[in-house]
């Protein structure tokens, strides 16, 4: 009989990274199948994740792509704003997207893991609302300001001791145009944390709350090993592109999206600061969908059987300029009395085939849009922020509804392709040395 050989550190690592997502993903399945609105149980636009006692991200459920570096940039926002310590039995609930999220819609239900009287770890989860208030149904319009596209929630505590607070939730649910979705959905959620928050507790209890310490900042840095060793499989240089949106849902301007990309031997540089400034319109998002698309692209160049967790976020350097499209300003200035920007657009360019490096090009669907035109599915809810109806009918409501109304029934996609003219990329140019 031959004696067992001892697993390698990799192989002990991968082991403790599948423990971790396991209990991630049996988050997911709670929170899908607990949920009452499509948009979690259909569409899946929700994420759940782990978080150690430093808000350092441990582990993530991949079902949103956009979520992918929203999380790990949202939930030590939310912490930090919150302040107060929190106790076992704990949950604070947040939409505010300048804390580093992406539009009111989707709410983040944070709640600790107390070990010795401190928090070990956080279980999260992130989703989609179906509404969240504001001046139009589904709080996704075209709108000037952020207070104009929902409820703006900051940190508030909707749990405490293990029971829901009543008057948060009465709160919540007044001021929605869905309360039986929303009551159905965060109940859903609060379900999810709940399991999360058990199963680190199983394996605290396994292996001891040291053990599982030492294993995650192993795991951390292992993650980080990997990513280096992947991006240096990539052409080393600098790869430059401008797009543009064709307007920004009020006026005809044109909005310029940049990107740098500098690939050196131990991280990806984003420089997104040629980007235009915010507008006055939802065409904005925040730095947080930023990081989000650029962890996105960056995670389908490299292997994907990387762990997502806080170790791939330090390859990655995100620069842009606060105020801008790609970064809107969150807070209000003292001085000139300015509200925060609307941001539920997410806006994302593509750029064309022939003008980036082989190994980086986009898909043949890739289009230049914003994430209304994404989601628009079908009936007389379908919306675009760029269509070429004017801005002006489609806020006055009689103009949006003529545009919906003749496609009732349809069940495609709504598109633009065949109401605009083709038209050349204005600008671009792509290097690698």
């Amino acid at each position: 009989m031959t004696a067992q050989r001892p697993a390698t550190d990799a192989l002990r690592l991968e082991i403790f990274r599948h423990a971790l997502t396991g209990i991630t993903d049996e988050m997911s399945v709670t929170l899908r199948r607990a949920a009452y609105s499509t948009n979690i149980k259909t569409r899946l636009d929700f994420s759940c994740a782990l978080f150690d006692g430093r808000a350092r991200s441990v582990a993530q459920s991949f079902a949103q792509p956009i979520h992918l570096g929203t999380l790990a940039h949202f939930v030590p926002g939310i912490l930090a704003r919150y302040g107060a310590p929190l106790e076992a039995g704990d949950a604070i609930l947040c939409n505010d997207s300048h804390l580093g999220g992406l539009h009111l819609n989707d709410v983040c239900l944070v709640a600790p893991l107390i070990v010795d009287g401190r928090p070990f770890a956080y279980a999260v989860a992130m989703a989609h609302h179906v509404d969240v208030g504001g001046g139009t149904p589904g709080s996704i319009g075209l709108h000037r300001e952020q207070i104009q596209e929902g409820l703006i929630l900051p940190p508030v505590r909707i749990m405490h001791d293990g029971v829901v607070d009543p008057g948060v939730l009465a709160m919540l649910v007044a001021n929605v145009r869905s309360p039986r979705e929303t009551e159905g959905d965060l109940r859903a959620q609060l379900a999810s944390v709940g399991i999360g928050l058990r199963r680190v507790g199983e394996l605290i209890d396994e292996r001891g709350a040291e053990a599982v310490e030492r294993g995650i900042d192993d795991l951390l840095d292992y993650t980080r090993r990997r990513s280096i060793a992947a991006i240096a499989a990539l052409p080393r240089g600098i790869i430059e592109a401008t797009d543009y949106l064709d307007d920004d849902g009020v006026s005809d301007e044109p909005v310029k999206i940049s990107a740098r990309i500098t690939i050196g031997e131990d991280r990806v540089t984003f420089d997104l600061t040629g980007t235009d400034l915010q507008r006055p319109s939802s065409i904005n998002t925040t730095k947080g969908g930023a990081l989000s698309a650029c962890a996105y692209a960056l995670r389908c160049m490299i292997d994907p059987d990387i762990p997502v967790n806080d170790g791939f976020y330090q390859v990655i350097e995100l620069l842009t300029t606060r105020g801008s499209v790609l970064d809107s300003e969150g807070r209000r200035r003292l001085a000139a009395a300015r509200m925060p920007s609307a941001g539920c657009a997410r806006p994302r360019c593509a750029r064309s085939r022939g003008s980036c490096p082989s190994w980086l090009r986009p898909t043949p669907r890739a289009r230049c849009s914003t994430s209304r035109s994404a989601v628009a599915t079908r009936g007389p809810v379908a919306t675009s922020c760029t269509t070429r109806r004017r801005p002006a009918a489609m806020a006055g409501g009689s103009g949006w509804m003529a545009w919906t109304a003749s496609s009732r029934t349809s069940r495609t996609p709504r598109t633009r392709r065949s109401r605009r003219p083709s038209r050349t990329t204005r600008s671009s140019s792509c290097v690698t040395p």
